[in-house]
């Protein structure tokens, strides 16, 4: 699977080459509570790879490292996500700065649900905010 790094195919020869789509994207939702049990219409959910190699060297996959806000009811979604295992936290949305940092990207994950995603698979996650120094 070559689908995050891409491929310099040249002029080589690519009978080879299998090219596989699917029709079953990924759906991943839920809602955010605050530490009192409320709703949390302020934070950001950060979803990172549970394989912490790229991202601890600064290489950053748009397509498997996400921040998505809460909506005014403290829902959230975020849809179409490569299978695979990764990590969710909920932060309040001041204590965030770079958070594509290394560095806050140890602190999210320190406070993180590991979770996996299937092809085609719809997950509901439901999270409590949580606070990051």
């Amino acid at each position: 699977d070559i689908s995050d790094e891409g491929l310099d195919v040249g002029a080589d020869d690519v009978a080879g080459i299998v090219i596989t789509f699917t029709d079953r994207p990924t759906e991943l939702s839920g809602t955010v509570r605050d530490d009192k049990g409320q709703p949390d219409t302020g934070a950001n959910v950060i979803i990172l790879p549970a394989d912490s190699q790229a991202w601890r060297q600064g290489v950053m996959n748009a397509r498997r490292l996400r921040s998505v806000r809460t909506s005014t009811t403290g829902a959230f979604n975020a849809g179409g996500l490569p299978p695979g295992d990764y990590l969710i936290a909920a932060v309040k949305d001041d204590a965030l700065g770079e958070w594509q940092d290394p560095k806050v990207l140890e602190k999210i994950a320190a406070v993180a649900t590991r979770i996996t995603v299937s092809e085609g698979s719809s997950l509901t996650q439901e999270l409590t905010t949580k606070t990051i120094h």
